[in-house]
C-alpha cells in the first residue's frame, strides 16, 4: 500500500521533468586560439542568467543545455578576449555551434606586430622638435626602429589604446642642426607622407584590441603609428610607435638580406634591446 501511495506521488514529478527537459535544446561546439589551437578552461555562459554553465576540456570541447529561443553566448577565459555570439535556438533540437576563436591578449598597453600569438612591440618613443638645416623645423627621432619585418601587409595589433585619430607616417631622413652651431649636422628620422589607415576590433565584442587596417601594400621603409605626436598634438598620446618594412632579397638571385639570414623572409627581426 505505502509503494503504491509512494509511485502515486512520485509519478507526475517525473512526468514534469521529462516534460521540462523537452523544453531544452543542447548547444555543443569547441573554441581554440586564432591559430586553431584547442582551448581548454574557457568559462560558457548564457548572458541571460549570468551563471558559468559549461567549462571547455581539454580538446576545447563544451556543451550544454538552454531554452529555446534568441540567445547571446558569452565565452571568457583569463588572458584572452571576450567573445559574444548571438544565436536563435530551436526547441528540442541539438545544435552544433561553429568554432569559436579567441585571441590571446598581450601583457602590456602599447603597438605590437602579431606573428603566430607572439606579440613583439614596436619602438616606442617621444618624439622631439628639430630645426632643419633649411631653416624649417619637424618633429622626429634620432632614434632607429628595432623592430623589422619583410612583410608589406604586417598584422598591426594596438591593446588597450585609443581606437580614433591613429595615423601612419612613413619616415626619411633629413639634417637638422645643432641650434647653438648651425654648422654642426645630424640625421633624423622626420614624417614624409600620410598612410590611409584605421583601426578596428579584432573581435566584435571586445574593443581592447584593435586592428591597424592597412589599405595597401607598405613599401620598403621606417614606419611610425601615432596619435598626433609626430604632428606636435599629445593630448591623446605624446608617444609614436615605430616598425620597419624590409625589402624582401630577389630569389631569382639567390640573394639574401644579411639581416634576415636564417629566418622566414617572413618573420620579424629585431635588433637592440627593447626600449
Amino acid at each position: 500500500m505505502l509503494k503504491r501511495y509512494s509511485y502515486r506521488l512520485i509519478r507526475p514529478l517525473l512526468l514534469i521533468g521529462l516534460l521540462s527537459g523537452c523544453n531544452h535544446a543542447g548547444i555543443y561546439g569547441t573554441v581554440t586560439n586564432h591559430e586553431g589551437e584547442a582551448l581548454p578552461g574557457v568559462s560558457i555562459r548564457l548572458a541571460n542568467n549570468g551563471e558559468v554553465n559549461a567549462v571547455t576540456n581539454t580538446l576545447g570541447e563544451y556543451r550544454l543545455n538552454a531554452k529555446p529561443g534568441q540567445l547571446t553566448i558569452e565565452y571568457a577565459k583569463s588572458g584572452y578576449t571576450l567573445v559574444k555570439n548571438t544565436l536563435s535556438l530551436e526547441q528540442s533540437s541539438s545544435s552544433l555551434l561553429p568554432v569559436v576563436e579567441m585571441w590571446n591578449l598581450p601583457s602590456e598597453n602599447s603597438v605590437f606586430l602579431y606573428q603566430k600569438t607572439l606579440y613583439t612591440p614596436a619602438t616606442w618613443l617621444k618624439p622631439k622638435r628639430y630645426y632643419m638645416t633649411d631653416d624649417t623645423s619637424s618633429y622626429g627621432t634620432i632614434r632607429e626602429p628595432d623592430l623589422q619585418t619583410t612583410n608589406p601587409l604586417p598584422l598591426i595589433v594596438c591593446f588597450k589604446m585609443p581606437r580614433y585619430d591613429a595615423r601612419l607616417t612613413r619616415l626619411h631622413q633629413r639634417k637638422a642642426q645643432v641650434p647653438q652651431d648651425e654648422k654642426q649636422t645630424f640625421d633624423v628620422w622626420v614624417p614624409a607622407a600620410s598612410i590611409s589607415v584605421n583601426l578596428e576590433p579584432l573581435v566584435p565584442s571586445d574593443p581592447s584590441l584593435l586592428k591597424l587596417n592597412l589599405f595597401e601594400e607598405l613599401e620598403p621603409a621606417r614606419y611610425a603609428l601615432h596619435w598626433g605626436a609626430l604632428d606636435g598634438y599629445t593630448t591623446i598620446d605624446d608617444r609614436m610607435y615605430m616598425f620597419e618594412i624590409l625589402e624582401k632579397p630577389d630569389p631569382l638571385l639567390g640573394g639574401v638580406d644579411p639581416k634576415l639570414d636564417g629566418q622566414d623572409q617572413g618573420d620579424l627581426h629585431i635588433e637592440g634591446d627593447a626600449p
